[in-house]
């Protein structure tokens, strides 16, 4: 039995940061995929040592029937199951090295998808485990035809049905997470593309959006106990503060876009053939040669354009990221103060109704500059 939690440790666990919840979960789906690792060595040994044992006994006691290929298959079944939970726990870890800060309530929704998938594979790891052994009895005792087809399309029924309630919940996790900001499906596909050793060259920004969700957290829990006005606020603030989080993922996100994508480009590349193709185009006689040189020219010319914009739209989302990120610092600085004023105080729902306001134009704002650098992206593609 595992080692319970102390009681301190429960609590800073509870308090923990975005960041250290993370590292946390990080660390224990790299332990448990190790752990699989190791226990499926031993567990390999193990089956290839005894099963050669009963060979051995096979080929000594009963040449003529091999009855010990009933064994290696069943206990193949256990064996196949201990290899899908290897490479499922590889996954996880796998793809929880990719995720960025996330709020308390993310992270569960992250479990929960993991889950979900580990149980699916288990399912199907059983069934086509099974299904093997049947097929192998049937090859053996054949007398009564194809009988192994009816319990394995037995076995698919209830498969077939996991597979479609297992599909519905990833969709809806996958949703709900999109809606905080995290697609971990592509945050898996890009760091495999990328090919990066620390997958922390992912998530460059990733302190910028971790703060951001820290003083969310920090904002609705100064409005968790401040009587009927804060509870009124807090329900008319939390969506908005959900989505204003989400953006500056967005932000960050195709900020990351816009850097892969300029890196496919040199500029010193660019500078140096230009100034050759300046040069042939100068030395040309002939006027169909130039005209195939003032081409190439243009062309270069127009991807050290692109580079240009493109850093520039960088250097804009830096700025606008950190900007929302402050408007966030002076909520979390303002609520407290209006906490502490008299109760049903005009000036202070005022001020917080101002600061709602605020936000949803700044996040109208977001959007808009999210569009055009998405628009900026493409044409950089």
């Amino acid at each position: 039995m595992g080692r319970q939690p102390s009681v301190p440790e429960e609590r800073s666990a509870a308090n923990a940061s975005p960041r250290q919840r993370l590292a946390r979960f990080v660390q224990r789906c790299r332990e448990r995929a190790d752990n699989a690792k190791s226990a499926l060595t031993v567990h390999g040994v193990t089956y290839a040592a005894v099963n050669l044992g009963l060979l051995l006994i096979n080929l000594l006691t009963s040449p003529g029937f091999l009855w010990f290929l009933f064994p290696v298959a069943a206990w193949g079944i256990g064996l196949l199951q201990h290899f899908t939970e290897g490479r499922v726990r590889e996954r996880e870890a796998r793809d929880a090295a990719t995720l960025p800060p996330l709020t308390k309530r993310a992270l569960a929704r992250v479990r929960r998808l993991f889950k979900v998938r580990r149980r699916l594979r288990h399912h199907l790891s059983t069934v086509a485990g099974l299904s093997a052994f049947l097929v192998g009895l049937n090859a053996f005792f054949p007398a009564e035809g194809p009988w192994a087809i009816f319990p394995i399309l037995a076995l698919g029924i209830p498969l077939a049905i996991h597979n479609a309630v297992a599909r519905s919940r990833r969709k809806r996790l996958h949703r709900e997470l999109a809606e905080e900001g995290m697609d971990i499906e592509a945050a898996s596909a890009d760091l495999a593309a990328l090919a990066v050793d620390a997958p922390e060259a992912l998530f460059a920004d990733a302190p910028l959006l971790a703060e951001a969700a820290e003083l969310r957290e920090a904002i609705l829990a100064d409005l968790q106990d401040g009587g009927a006005d804060a509870d009124r606020w807090r329900t008319e603030l939390q969506p908005e503060l959900d989505t204003y989080t989400r953006q500056i993922g967005e932000l960050l996100q195709t900020r990351h876009e816009l850097e892969r994508a300029g890196a496919r480009v040199s500029a010193a590349e660019i500078t140096e053939q230009l100034a050759v193709l300046n040069g042939k185009l100068d030395a040309a006689t002939s006027a169909e040669l130039r005209r195939e040189y003032q081409t190439a020219v243009e062309q270069y010319e127009g991807q050290a354009k692109s580079l240009r914009d493109l850093q520039e739209r960088i250097e804009m989302i830096d700025l606008r990221a950190k900007s929302a990120v402050l408007a966030l610092r002076q909520l979390s600085l303002d609520i407290p103060r209006l906490r502490t004023a008299p109760a049903g105080e005009p000036a202070g729902l005022a001020s917080l109704r101002d600061k709602s306001q605020e936000l949803t134009r700044y996040l109208d704002d977001l959007r808009a500059g999210h569009r055009e650098l998405d628009a900026a992206a493409m044409r950089v593609r």
